[in-house]
């Protein structure tokens, strides 16, 4: 094993197998420690350096190191020792680094190479930093849906490349495995890690409950539509900020994959047009055969909804009132008027519009304000506001009052991409 002085930083060459915890450095000649494990600070695996440990699993260790040759970082991919006594997962690993490799796409996390130290098998991948959708998602607000669609589509890509390409599922698409850099470029990392296992067992479910599809679950073949019913989770979580089936047991969500129709991602969050509602809830469907017929039409369809204006009105209804009223609050709709859309940003159109445009046929443009010096005599009345279908409610008039105390509008264009700092808190392994 070679490991590097933590007080000089050179690299010495010591023996695991001899007895001695302590060796005096070649370069320092301090005394240091022999470390417990091949994953401590400093120990190097091929040309790289640990720095720490990011996930470890039963089969796969995932390890942050340093490249000292062209000083950048990188993630380690490293069998573990239980894992290299079984030849054919050995085999599986090597070929699944180089399956994921051959893929076209620049939406894939892809080795770098593949190399054997310290008796185990390893692969790097770059390194983009600690950012996933499942860390943007922890602090998530509903108006912030629309900056995920174009991470789908571009995840939605890589499932293409890898079906078409070589027949490969990624096995557990999530959004801890999409990972994001600083400019907002996605990547979809772990092509094919979960189907690695150290149980011969073909009963044993290999992923994560919230993301697994129906045929998976029951042990079925799958084809490149398990694959979609994970992506459209995963836009669930995007558009709505939960899970479409969820619960405290693995084994209820189990069930619920196979029983439980989710609710509509539009009625969840009212901002999502309801073509988005209908493609997630076509991904979703328990028979593959009734979800999208190929990765390209899901994302024609997902081209279309993003075409599609975010939840804008026939009306942009804006409430002002016609008349000073005599007390702070307004007693009827016929107060309130329909203006023209702004050049501005428009509001959505909420339940509150909904209302007042049943309510009201036509309303009056309000007189000027700019009235000059002319005389209140000179100033023609207003004309009588139309009569109503029916008389206002006490519903209708709340939502009016609703209408005017809430803010000017909903916000409706795509805020420009921000990182969250916050780290990932609940990784589903």
């Amino acid at each position: 094993m070679r490991i590097a002085c933590q007080n000089c930083g050179a690299v010495n060459q010591i023996d695991l197998n001899n007895e001695r915890s302590d060796y005096p450095c070649g370069g320092c000649q301090q005394l240091f420690q022999k470390p417990k494990s091949l994953f401590t600070k400093g120990v190097f695996f091929g040309e790289f350096q640990v720095i720490e440990i990011l996930k470890k699993r039963s089969v796969v260790t995932e390890v942050l190191a340093m490249q000292p040759a062209l000083k950048r970082r990188v993630v380690l991919k490293i069998l573990t020792s239980e894992a290299v006594e079984n030849k054919e997962l050995v085999k599986q690993f090597v070929e699944l680094a180089r399956k994921t490799a051959a893929l076209p796409s620049p939406y894939i996390s892809k080795p770098l190479s593949i190399s054997q130290d310290n008796g185990l098998y390893f692969y790097p991948i770059e390194y983009v930093g600690r950012h996933t959708i499942e860390s943007m998602l922890e602090n998530y607000d509903q108006q912030d849906w629309p900056m995920f669609m174009p991470m789908i589509a571009d995840i939605a890509t890589a499932l293409k490349v890898a079906w078409n390409e070589k027949r490969f599922l990624h096995g557990n698409l999530k959004p801890s495995n999409i990972q994001i850099d600083k400019y907002g470029f996605v990547q979809l990392k772990d092509f094919g890690i979960a189907d690695l296992s150290l149980e011969s067992d073909d009963n044993k479910l290999n992923g994560t409950p919230h993301f697994l599809s129906p045929e998976k679950i029951l042990g079925e073949p799958i084809d490149f539509t398990s694959d979609l019913y994970c992506l459209g989770v995963t836009m669930f979580l995007c558009l709505t900020g939960q899970y479409p089936l969820d619960s405290e047991e693995p084994s209820v969500i189990l069930q619920k994959h196979l029983d439980i129709k989710p609710k509509r991602v539009e009625i969840l969050n009212p901002l999502v047009p309801s073509c988005y509602g209908d493609l997630v809830a076509s991904m979703l469907e328990k028979k593959p055969a009734d979800r999208p017929a190929s990765v390209e039409e899901f994302l024609e369809r997902l081209q279309l909804c993003m075409e599609t204006p975010i939840n804008q009105p026939d009306e942009v209804i804006q409430a002002i009132p016609i008349a000073q009223a005599q007390s702070a609050e307004v007693d009827t709709i016929e107060d309130y008027e329909i203006l023209e859309p702004s050049s501005e940003i428009q509001p959505g159109p909420t339940p509150v519009a909904i209302a007042v445009n049943k309510a009201t046929e036509e309303v009056q443009e309000a007189p000027s304000e700019d009235i000059g010096e002319q005389s209140e005599a000179s100033i023609p009345p207003p004309p009588p506001a139309p009569p109503l279908k029916n008389k206002p409610t006490k519903s209708s008039v709340s939502a009016t009052k609703a209408l005017r105390s809430s803010k000017k509008g909903l916000r409706t264009k795509t805020r420009a991409f921000k990182m969250k700092t916050k780290r990932p808190g609940t990784a589903e392994n």
